[in-house]
């Protein structure tokens, strides 16, 4: 392939990109992502230099915020359906002030703050250049947005996305997510770094920068999403060219200091036991480990549940806003297709021995700690069914998954002229109208 015709692709997919960002940003209200008003209130808490997030007597974990951001953040988040024209317009009178505010953001407090520290940067500008809170917010939706794409252009430089990556990237969810100041935009962009030098070394051994960055991105995976520990494994898999003895040092890292953050943050979290008074996550976690049957049947009970996993299928194709804007039947039932698809294509013509069998193993126990995370963190005590898991916290454990097949030529060719246009098209027309029908 030629430097012209290289570039020329990838000006092509890098349009395309900044197109549906704006796309979805012009159709959605400010704080409409799942739990973005908490993932904000956790970047501005960063600005002040808080990596460990403290409470006060009696109230769950959070910190002192700007009153103005926090009158944004609560008026944002009570955008409902055909409310933007009018709300949208009351957030403009909100302003940077000296005056602080205790805010609540316990759900926040477990994930290490590096990853927020675009929209840390934006906040930090704008209330630098006293911005109105409203184009603060917007220039983080840039920014996030600006570093999530560098991070995926840099993991396309060391090893090719396999077409169903690039397709699950394009669903309306990830597509939102991605286009949201949110701390998934990050992590998502991060977890396609991660095994994009995974899967080069498994080509050739990767130079000693490209493994320390391997094990930096197993660690902001890690304590980001408590179920992607397992991530932390694959150092331990990887061909490097360096010595064994400081490879293994190096990759058990990520490990250790991922274990030390979650023991730094559940033993600093107060959560107030929102859904088990009286218990401590830690009491119900040793619980259930003590209890290892009665766990099993829990997560039976939710994975034999045929509203449950209706709702997982569709919130992992796309359920946009705060899990309230559903596309149509239709749009589920052909993005499904059409990912199924992709996902199949590549499989059958995956060459013998290009599929990665630790890579396997490591997004099969991703899904399973879903389960056990929700388990503690957000199901009441004791439980019969497991609460709270959505569709897009299956995105990263999938795109591990999808790394590990090594598809032909040809597969990749059908995905990327045929299977990859249309979803691109389908997901970005279902996501942007039904925002628009829903808010406007």
């Amino acid at each position: 392939m030629s430097v012209t015709s290289f570039l020329n692709k990838n000006v092509i997919f890098l349009c395309a990109a900044i197109f549906a960002f704006m796309m979805i940003s012009f159709a959605t209200p400010p704080m409409q992502s799942p739990d973005e008003g908490a993932h904000f209130k956790r970047a501005a808490l960063l600005t002040q230099g808080v990596i460990v997030m403290g409470h006060e007597d009696g109230l769950r974990s959070g910190g002192h915020i700007s009153v103005g951001l926090d009158n944004f953040i609560r008026d944002a988040n009570g955008i409902g359906k055909g409310d933007a024209s009018s709300v949208e317009g009351m957030l403009n009178k909100y302003r940077w002030e000296d005056e602080t505010r205790y805010s609540i953001a316990y759900n926040t407090a477990y994930n290490f703050p590096l990853v927020y520290l675009p929209q840390a940067v934006s906040l930090f500008i704008g209330e630098a250049l006293n911005f109105r809170i409203t184009d603060t917010y917007y220039l983080a939706r840039v920014i996030t947005f600006a570093c999530s794409m560098l991070i995926l252009a840099a993991a396309w430089s060391i090893y090719r996305f396999p077409t169903p990556v690039i397709a699950l990237l394009i669903l309306p969810m990830a597509m939102f997510q991605i286009a949201s100041p949110v701390l998934d935009s990050i992590t998502i962009s991060l977890t396609v770094l991660m095994m994009c030098i995974f899967c080069q070394s498994r080509i050739k051994e990767i130079s000693t920068g490209l493994f320390f960055t391997l094990a930096a991105c197993c660690f902001l995976v890690s304590t980001s999403k408590a179920n992607m520990l397992p991530v932390c494994a694959l150092p331990f898999f990887t061909r490097v060219n360096i010595r064994a003895a400081y490879k293994y040092i190096i990759a058990g890292l990520p490990l250790i200091m991922s274990i030390l953050w979650i023991i730094i943050a559940l033993s600093n979290t107060n959560d107030a036991g929102v859904h088990h008074p009286g218990y401590s996550q830690g009491d119900v976690m040793k619980y259930y480990i003590k209890h290892p049957v009665e766990t099993l049947i829990i997560v039976f009970n939710t994975i034999t549940n045929a509203t449950l996993i209706d709702f997982y299928y569709r919130s992992f194709i796309g359920v946009l806003g705060p899990l309230d804007v559903f596309l149509s039947d239709n749009h589920y039932k052909l993005l499904s297709l059409l990912f199924v698809a992709s996902i199949a294509l590549a499989m059958l013509t995956t060459r013998q021995g290009g599929i990665s069998y630790s890579a396997l193993v490591i997004s099969i126990c991703s899904i399973g700690l879903i389960f056990c995370a929700l388990l503690v963190q957000w199901t009441e005590f004791p439980a019969v069914k497991i609460n709270g898991i959505q569709g897009r916290y299956f995105i990263c454990p999938a795109i591990i998954f999808l790394f590990c097949f090594n598809e032909s030529k040809f597969g990749r060719i059908v995905n990327k002229r045929i299977t990859l246009p249309v979803i691109f098209v389908a997901s970005l027309y279902a996501s942007v109208t039904s925002l628009i029908y829903f808010y406007f």
